[in-house]
């Protein structure tokens, strides 16, 4: 059987694996010393200190401060991708699943891959992010609303382990996106485009997966003001009640605001 992300369940762990194998073998884009392989190599065991003055090497910008916005936009996206690992981990999510978050995790290392490289002077061998990887996954979250099945009202985030862990997923893709947008409208030259159209699709099959999740048992949805709602309940019963009693009847403490004397009482003093 092949999934809706095209990879046969019973090979994802292998994947899962792989991947991993590859993330050690590249190591971390950041602070990688200019020097030769004895440099690389002492960084890597304890680090040297480069990005203590607070920049950093990032591909082929070169030099950039740790707060720039590029420099976030790849941050972000390591952050995200980590999210949905922990969801894969510990979330107990169909292996169907587990397959296509496999498949989006690579995505998100190319996505990263793809924000090292400046458009206009990349090597011609740079991975980007193209149309084709954001119609695989509105082909994806086609597939999972209807295992989602009603997706109507506004769900709180949680649920089952699995969708909770997904809801959060989402919002840290959510805040890749709107970092990778603000790269692009800073930097429309270098950072591409198509990289936050992605994390725009992946949040809402993030979404569709969450709510997915909580089909067996149902979601919990939102009710507008329902936290205060017993107690303007009551505030309208006990308005009623005053209402319903003779001015005489009433505590001084009770009297409404229109049978007071417009004054505040102290007329004649």
């Amino acid at each position: 059987m092949v999934s809706a992300a095209g990879i046969p369940p019973v090979i994802q762990l292998t994947r899962l694996r792989t991947i991993v194998a590859g993330m050690e073998r590249i190591g971390d884009p950041y602070e990688a010393p200019q020097g030769g392989d004895e440099d690389r190599d002492r960084s890597r065991a304890g680090g040297d200190g480069v990005g203590d003055t607070g920049r950093t090497v990032l591909g082929g910008h070169g030099d950039l401060a740790k707060h720039d916005v590029r420099v976030s936009a790849h941050d972000e996206c390591d952050a995200a991708n980590a999210a949905v690992a922990v969801a894969m981990a510990i979330g107990a999510l169909p292996d169907e699943v587990n397959a296509m978050l496999v498949s989006v995790q690579n995505d998100l290392f190319d996505l990263g891959a793809d924000l090292l490289e400046p458009l206009e002077s990349a090597p011609a061998d740079t991975v980007r992010i193209i149309p084709e990887h954001v119609e695989r996954l509105e082909r994806a979250i086609e597939h999972y609303r209807v295992v989602a099945g009603d997706l109507s009202g506004m769900a709180l985030p949680g649920g089952t382990v699995g969708a909770a862990f997904l809801y959060q997923a989402r919002a840290a893709v959510r805040q890749a996106e709107r970092v990778a947008w603000l790269a692009v409208e800073r930097h429309p030259e270098s950072v591409n485009a198509w990289a936050p159209r992605y994390l725009n699709r992946l949040s809402t099959l993030l979404f569709v997966l969450a709510r997915g999740a909580n089909a067996e048992h149902g979601d919990v949805l939102w009710e507008p003001g329902a936290s205060v709602r017993p107690m303007l309940d009551e505030k309208r019963l006990d308005e009623k009640r005053l209402d319903e009693k003779r001015p005489d009847e009433r505590r001084p403490d009770e009297a409404r605001i229109d049978d007071r004397p417009v004054d505040g009482g102290q007329a004649g003093s």
